[in-house]
């Protein structure tokens, strides 16, 4: 019975030093019209923000109670509580804003606005820029 008490001491000492899961956002860029879009994985908060309709005015507008959903390998979708998916996300390394050079580590489809396509990098996956 001795090993059990020192497991329990040993992960102890352990867990002091593995570090703690990160949290996400997810933040996405479209073109036509200038759009973003950031999911908050703590908050489960989604906020579409124009800086261009009525520049220079920025308009926010946040969305409460938005769960990120796994659907297979590299799928993940957003859904608004009434049910409705407004996102489809695609970790494919492929993801475009349609116009800069930028390679998104996600390829998005907002299906909530006129099924937009766009590129979205999260904190652990930035985007890279193309160099051709």
């Amino acid at each position: 019975m001795k090993f059990v008490p020192i497991l329990v001491f040993a992960l102890m000492l352990t867990s002091r030093f593995i570090p703690a899961a990160k949290a996400d956002r997810i933040r996405c860029s479209f073109t036509e019209p200038f759009l973003s879009t950031e999911y908050n994985m703590v908050n489960q908060t989604f906020t579409v923000v124009d800086s261009f309709s009525q520049y220079p005015k920025v308009f926010k507008t946040v969305v409460k109670s938005v769960r990120l959903e796994i659907k297979d390998s590299g799928v993940f979708q957003l859904r608004i509580a009434s049910g409705k998916i407004i996102q489809k996300l695609l970790l494919n390394h492929q993801g475009s804003d349609g116009m800069s050079g930028t390679v998104f580590p996600y390829e998005v489809t907002w299906t909530g606005h006129q099924n937009l396509v766009g590129g979205c990098v999260s904190d652990s996956l930035p985007a890279k820029v193309d160099s051709e």
